[in-house]
Order: structure tokens, then sequence, then C-alpha cells
């Protein structure tokens, strides 16, 4: 019989719903970082081009 290691442990359906919000406000995050980063990049890049 094989062993699978990198199944996770079965987790109660309260602790499952956890783990999707907090991977939801994780992405949620990520995007509203980015987000302002990629709408200013191009100015940027056009300061230190015209230096």
């Amino acid at each position: 019989m094989f062993l699978v290691k990198c199944l996770p442990p079965k987790l109660e359906p309260k602790d499952r719903k956890w783990n999707m919000v907090e991977a939801v406000m994780s992405c949620m995050r990520d995007f509203l970082i980015c987000l302002p980063l990629l709408r200013v990049t191009p100015f940027i890049l056009k300061r230190l081009n015209s230096i």
C-alpha cells in the first residue's frame, strides 16, 4: 500500500471555510497592492528614461 504524503489532513468544515476566507483575503490584498504599482510603473519608467 502506498502512502501519499502531499495530501493534507482532513479538515473540519469550519476550518475549511476559514482557510478559504484566508485565501480570498490574501488574493484581494495582493491584487490591491499590485494594481497601483501597475498603474504607476509607466510614469516611473518615463521619468527614468528622461534622466
